[in-house]
């Protein structure tokens, strides 16, 4: 690949090969992924990054919510362990009411959303805190729109007039989190 790359005008020492992996929040699984990068690097691979696929949700019951915290946290401190580049993807939080189930963007309150967005400007500020600067290779959002069962975009799209949109209040949290605010 790296000769390719080069024969089409690229610079190999620019070329970064990721390894993407998703529910590395279960400390197995990452100690596993460690295992099979030290394998792979043994035998001459050069890799230079991971993408940790997110699958996090917000909860409205308190103790879920405090254990997906401390998961996503001891998640970063894995991945910033390595000492690789590091990127998340699917960044998609859902919405979990009190009574464990989804709720989707037509049900979704305003305070509820504006919960949602919290817990996104928290997941980001998180990794930008925790993944070393110079380690930081971005971050994936997936949906920009609500899909149509998940409030997890940044947009909402008017069902009656698809040329309106509207800004969420994760969109919000999107920008202050990514400035720093």
């Amino acid at each position: 690949a790296t000769a390719a790359y080069e024969k089409n005008g690229g610079n190999p020492s620019e070329l970064k090969f990721f390894v993407s992996e998703s529910t590395l929040e279960n400390e197995t699984k990452m100690e596993s992924l460690n295992y099979w990068i030290s394998v792979w690097e043994a035998g001459g691979a050069k890799i230079d990054g991971i993408t940790a696929k997110l699958n996090l949700a917000y909860y409205e019951d308190a103790t879920k919510q405090a254990e997906t915290k401390a998961a996503y946290e001891r998640l970063l401190a894995n991945l910033a362990a390595t000492g690789k580049l590091i990127r998340v993807s699917n960044f998609d939080i859902k919405y979990v009411d009190a009574s464990n189930t989804s709720v989707s963007p037509a049900n979704i309150t305003e305070a509820q959303r504006q919960q949602l967005a919290d817990f996104n400007a928290y997941a980001i500020k998180a990794y930008m805190s925790k993944i070393p600067a110079d380690k930081q290779a971005g971050i994936v959002k997936t949906n920009i729109v609500d899909t149509g069962t998940e409030p997890v975009g940044l947009w909402l799209k008017d069902a009656k007039n698809s040329n309106d949109w509207t800004r969420t209040a994760t969109y919000k949290a999107w920008c202050e989190a990514l400035s720093g605010k």
